[in-house]
């Protein structure tokens, strides 16, 4: 498993420690699920941005007409 070393300001230690022992988890265990949320949120916008796209592209003409 690969090590990474965060370099932390007082506060964001500080904010991170709570957050720990309010979790009765680690330090690590909550920068770990920190991250998963963070990448998961980005894809879930990300997929959907795409399906709106889509749904607008789809529906073009509608809309055109609608706005009229």
């Amino acid at each position: 498993m690969p090590t990474l070393t965060l370099r932390l300001d007082d506060d964001t230690a500080q904010a991170l420690r709570q957050q720990a022992e309010l979790e009765h988890r680690s330090m690590n265990d909550v920068a770990i699920l920190a991250i998963r949320d963070r990448a998961a949120f980005t894809a879930r916008r990300a997929a959907r941005t795409q399906i709106i796209g889509h749904l607008i592209e789809d529906n073009r003409e509608l809309l055109s007409r609608l706005s009229k």
